[in-house]
């Protein structure tokens, strides 16, 4: 049989971080706290360096740090720029054809105005016929 309890050890849900933390320099990067434990990733703002700091289980160990430098991606790199496209044309384009849809609308507009002046001219006559 099982016995359903409440557990006295609630699960916790972990804490998520962010990727990286953005450093000025490397020696903020070293004198940043970090929970023993836990790792900690940090970019530099304007130089390609990552730097991980690690921290044992024990508060008395020494924290573990190291520096990587980014390296650019070849392919990356040499991928050509897209070259900005010009609008002027388009927006010429829908200009016309907005002036085209107006010139339209008042086409239908007019065409309403028509079938109103027929319908009434017919039920005019038909109260003519009908005296």
């Amino acid at each position: 049989m099982i016995n359903n309890f409440n557990n006295p050890y609630p699960q916790t849900m972990p804490q998520v971080q962010p990727s990286y933390i953005l450093v000025e320099n490397e020696q903020e990067a070293r004198s940043y706290p970090v929970a023993p434990g836990s790792t900690m990733s940090f970019k530099h703002r304007t130089e390609p360096y990552i730097y991980i700091k690690a921290m044992g289980f024990s508060q008395f160990d020494t924290p573990l740090f190291e520096k990587y430098k980014r390296e650019v991606d070849e392919e990356q790199a040499n991928t050509p720029q897209i070259e900005p496209i010009d609008l002027k044309p388009m927006t010429d384009s829908i200009k016309a054809l907005k002036g085209e849809f107006e010139t339209i609308r008042e086409d239908i507009d007019t065409l309403k105005d028509e079938i109103e002046l027929l319908k009434n001219k017919r039920t005019r006559r038909k109260e003519n016929d009908t005296e």
